[in-house]
């Protein structure tokens, strides 16, 4: 698991602070310093400084990073400092548990790629975030705003996005019908039946 630092000086919309910008998950067979050195090694910059526990399975990882700050935790003061782990692994496991029940354990890699988090600090635009969203290739693009701002949004989001991105709207079920006749066929929304929306992307992009 690794999560990016704070995103300093930068805030949401609601002027929440932006805490975290990326986080990945990984499946390892044990907990030994030999098989965590080399994953840090693949998948975290050398130019990163980690937080972690104590444990000294990490006992290597300042020879492969910038800085290494090991800590003793206390209890109650574990989801204060490594929060958007724990944020992440709880949505996990509540998302596992709720909708597919049970996972084998050859596939859990391939679901937890699902929770895979990249943020970044915002944009001026609509087209800018739609842009970066297809040079990154992703298949869908998610668009999350006020509904006083969709209308406008809307409209820039489906000129800049082509044909090959699924555009979706996340907003509340009143503001459906209106935005349909804006050609924005794809929405999420509170009390939506989630299963039969994951299931229609799944279809959409042919994932078995």
């Amino acid at each position: 698991m690794s999560e990016s630092t704070h995103v300093a000086d930068k805030t949401t919309k609601k002027c929440k602070p932006r805490k975290v910008g990326h986080i990945k998950m990984l499946v390892i067979n044990d907990l030994n310093s030999e098989t965590i050195t080399p994953l840090v090694k693949e998948n975290i910059c050398n130019e990163s400084t980690i937080d972690s526990d104590g444990s000294t399975s990490y006992v290597k990882l300042k020879d492969n990073v910038a800085e290494h700050r090991p800590q003793v935790i206390p209890k109650v003061e574990v989801r204060k400092v490594l929060s958007w782990v724990h944020i992440a692994i709880s949505n996990a496991k509540r998302q596992l548990l709720n909708i597919y029940h049970h996972v084998d354990p050859q596939y859990l890699q391939s679901y937890l790629n699902e929770f895979e988090v990249v943020d970044n600090n915002g944009f001026d635009t609509v087209e800018e975030g739609v842009e970066a969203a297809v040079r990154a290739k992703a298949d869908i693009i998610v668009l999350c705003s006020s509904d006083d701002e969709y209308s406008v949004t809307c409209a820039a989001s489906s000129s800049s996005a082509n044909d090959k991105r699924i555009l979706v709207l996340a907003g509340s079920k009143p503001i459906v019908e209106e935005l349909k006749v804006a050609g924005i066929d794809n929405f999420i929304y509170s009390g939506q039946n989630m299963v039969e929306a994951l299931e229609k992307y799944q279809n959409i992009l042919r994932i078995e």
